[in-house]
This record gives C-alpha cells, sequence and structure tokens, in this order.
C-alpha cells in the first residue's frame, strides 16, 4: 500500500499548516464502507494513492462515499504508480495541493480575477488560460 509515502506527505503538509489525516485500509472484503463514510463525514478533499494502473482503491472509496458524505467532498484518484515503480511523496504532496486549489477556485465566483492563480506549464513561465489550467487538472486526476 502508499500508506508509507502518505504518511510522509501528511507530515509534510502538516508543516506546511494543510491539516490532513489518513486511512489505511487494511481488507477489501468486506469494505469497510461504514468505517470510512463516518471518518469521511466532513471532509472536503479524499486523495487515493495507488500502486496499481487501474485504480480499483479509488473506486472502491468513491462507490462507499458517493451520496454520503458532505455534497462538496472532491475524490481524486491517483497519484498510480505501477510495474514495480515507487511512489514519490511529492506527487502525493502536489496532489493534495492542487485538488485544494481546485475545491477554492470552485467556491469563488466566476466574476474573479484568477489571472495571477493560474500555474506555469512544465515548459516555461507562461501562463494557462483557466480553461487549460482546468483541462490540465482534469487530466492529472484522471491519470
Amino acid at each position: 500500500s502508499a500508506a508509507a509515502q502518505s504518511r510522509e506527505a501528511a507530515r509534510i503538509l502538516a508543516e506546511k499548516g494543510i491539516r490532513v489525516g489518513l486511512i489505511k485500509i487494511r481488507c477489501l472484503r468486506p469494505f469497510p464502507t461504514r468505517e470510512l463514510q463516518k471518518a469521511c463525514m466532513n471532509t472536503r478533499l479524499v486523495v487515493v494513492p495507488e500502486y496499481n494502473y487501474v485504480g480499483w482503491m479509488a473506486q472502491e472509496v468513491k462507490n462507499a462515499l458517493y451520496g454520503e458524505t458532505r455534497t462538496n467532498t472532491h475524490i481524486i484518484a491517483g497519484p498510480r504508480v505501477f510495474g514495480g515503480m515507487s511512489m514519490p511523496v511529492d506527487l502525493i504532496v502536489d496532489r493534495v495541493e492542487r485538488g485544494l486549489k481546485k475545491i477554492s477556485r470552485e467556491k469563488v465566483s466566476v466574476s474573479k480575477d484568477i489571472s495571477n492563480d493560474t500555474k506555469k506549464t512544465p515548459v516555461g513561465d507562461e501562463k494557462l488560460s483557466q480553461k487549460d489550467q482546468d483541462n490540465l487538472d482534469h487530466f492529472y486526476d484522471n491519470i
């Protein structure tokens, strides 16, 4: 499981002032649906890092939480690594930070000037349009 990397990511995020929790699911059958629903009742963001390509655990988490937690809970499937790859802690930290930014952007009215809230592309220093940033976030959330 990605629990060890998630613990380290939680420590790094706590140092940055971001409150996070960690749930390690130890068995898939029977899936701990009620326990997960109770633990995530007031959660704004759930990130499910996995060591597989398909994202089975994320799908189980989505099925368990759909309609049972706050209506604005955002579930991110990933990061996912496979084929014997290791999972860098920075991937988890980045996924949490981007997820929280996305949540805060969704709460702001459309008229807000977001010109200073865009990310740099991996290639250079140019800023992305909001549409391109949303597409990039969608891509990262679904890889």
